[in-house]
């Protein structure tokens, strides 16, 4: 003998007759799905962790980036200023060895 479902339904508070393996069976069903419910919950709580590093590090990384910038242009601009701080240089001397 099966589980009526639909009688179930109807009358949750009405008794049904029921085979002992049924029940054994759906017990078993039920402790499988809560030991999946378990795993699933532990890899979530992994998971989740390691988005939180990996979210701490880019940001760590996106700083370093920002400064690293910072230099490049710096040095950048102080590049150019020499450059051109010296090509002043050789045109004033090539004008006064010209004179």
């Amino acid at each position: 003998m099966s589980i009526d479902w639909n009688r179930a339904q109807k009358r949750p508070k009405k008794n049904q007759k029921v085979e002992g393996q049924i029940l054994l069976d759906l017990r078993e069903r039920i402790n499988e799905l809560d030991g999946n419910l378990v795993s699933m919950t532990e890899k979530f709580s992994s998971a989740k962790k390691n988005i939180d590093l990996i979210s701490e590090q880019k940001f760590d990384i996106d700083i370093e980036i920002t400064n690293l910038k910072s230099q490049l242009e710096a040095i950048f601009t102080e590049n150019v200023k020499s450059i051109f701080q010296k090509i002043a240089e050789l045109a004033l001397r090539s004008k006064l060895e010209e004179q």
